[in-house]
């Protein structure tokens, strides 16, 4: 689960790391009292609060020129700007071609001069089994175009997840990145030590301040802010549950969570229902061997009652880019015709009008392909993954 920026911030400064002065805007009928609280200032940073990157470049849909984050002087300007970003849509390189709706806007003052900026990162290593600690001197830009480029510019720092983050590993990194004078390697230290209490404490899956800057008065403050949480552990966390915003989500993820599925949607043609990720995997793969672009990621589950079968199917169903549906079962627990009944339910006696390619294996597969069989006349049934590729192809004139 990702969170606004303003709610990373306001974890972050609960766990002891600064950020600068700033107020959070949900309402057009908000604005000048939240600009009276936050007090006058020389320059303003109006910053759009969506769940995508690359918000500076973006653009709005509505034609509002200067990107999702931009420095004014005057609070006329900021007034003018925040009325025209709430309820406006942004579209940066993460998001679809609608762009991602702007629910809150955030304010805050304009830390300069800056006497450096650092990326600082933790994250789950999972080749390695733990947590690691990313920092760079060049923070502020795309510390993905840097990974790639120089490499070596990034530091790492694997965290022990019996011992957790050490002091020994804080002061090597302070000392690397030039902060090793007593209030900044205080200052250093305590910003470590909250990003790693948020992941550990938080079951968060990245925590992540782009740029951590130092100030000319010699003050380190997170001037972004990024958390991503770990969804299976938001049943431990019920106050992080409540930081979820569905606005910014995919509409059919936010249903399909509704009912227990695990779904991804991608930009492919061919609309996948599988159980097992595993299976769903094995699916995907098959499919993009066989040129066919995937248009989702799709888990049953074994335990998926025949209602939850039906939504899935509804789900696929929904999306208008989708030209073939396949169906990858191997049934258990969740028998196959209580699969094919549930798809039956879904199309609810209509004609399925897009091409349907199905293998089904497992407890009672032959009597689920009958079911299908019989209802759906012009369905494929594919002995194999090659074959359900090679369908699938063939379906779509991949």
């Amino acid at each position: 689960m990702k969170v606004h920026e303003y709610q990373a911030k306001e974890l972050l400064a609960l766990y002891g790391v600064p950020v600068e002065r700033g107020v959070t805007i949900k309402a057009r009928n908000e604005i000048e009292a939240a600009l009276d609280r936050l007090g006058p200032m020389s320059r303003y940073a109006v910053k759009a609060q969506v769940h995508v990157g690359g918000r500076g470049l973006g653009r709005f849909v509505d034609g509002l020129e200067g990107g999702g984050v931009q420095l004014v002087s005057d609070r006329e300007e900021v007034i003018r700007l925040v009325n025209r970003m709430l309820g406006n849509h942004l579209v940066t390189k993460q998001s679809g071609p609608g762009g991602a709706p702007v629910t809150a806007v955030w304010v805050a003052e304009v830390i300069d001069p800056l006497v450096a900026q650092f990326y600082v990162s933790i994250l789950l290593d999972r080749k390695a089994q733990r947590p690691v600690m990313l920092v760079s001197r060049e923070g502020g830009g795309e510390i993905e175009d840097l990974a790639e480029k120089c490499p070596e510019k990034i530091l790492r720092e694997h965290i022990h997840p019996t011992f957790g983050l050490e002091e020994f590993q804080i002061r090597k990194l302070a000392f690397r990145l030039g902060l090793k004078e007593g209030a900044l390697m205080e200052g250093f230290s305590a910003t470590l030590r909250g990003m790693w209490r948020i992941l550990w404490e938080k079951d968060a899956s990245l925590v992540e301040i782009n740029p951590l800057v130092l100030t000319a008065a010699g003050r380190l403050v997170a001037i972004d802010g990024k958390i991503n949480f770990e969804d299976n552990g938001l049943f431990r966390n019920e106050d992080v549950r409540a930081l979820r915003d569905i606005a910014q989500e995919d509409p059919k993820e936010v249903r399909a969570s509704q009912f227990g599925l695990t779904y991804v949607a991608l930009d492919g043609i061919a609309a996948c229902l599988t159980n097992g990720a595993g299976m769903a995997m094995a699916t995907m793969d098959m499919l993009n061997s066989c040129g066919v672009r995937p248009a989702n990621f799709l888990d049953l589950g074994d335990n998926s009652p025949v209602e939850a079968i039906r939504e899935a199917f509804r789900i696929l169903l929904s999306d208008s880019h989708v030209e073939c549906l396949v169906v990858n079962i191997f049934g258990g627990a969740m028998r196959g015709t209580m699969v094919a009944e549930g798809i039956l339910n879904a199309l609810a006696g209509e004609k399925l009008a897009k091409p349907l390619v199905v293998r089904m294996e497992g407890a009672e597969a032959e009597e689920g392909r009958n079911m299908l069989r019989e209802a759906i006349p012009q369905a494929h049934f594919a002995k194999n993954l090659r074959s359900l590729g090679e369908m699938v192809r063939e379906a779509t004139k991949c």
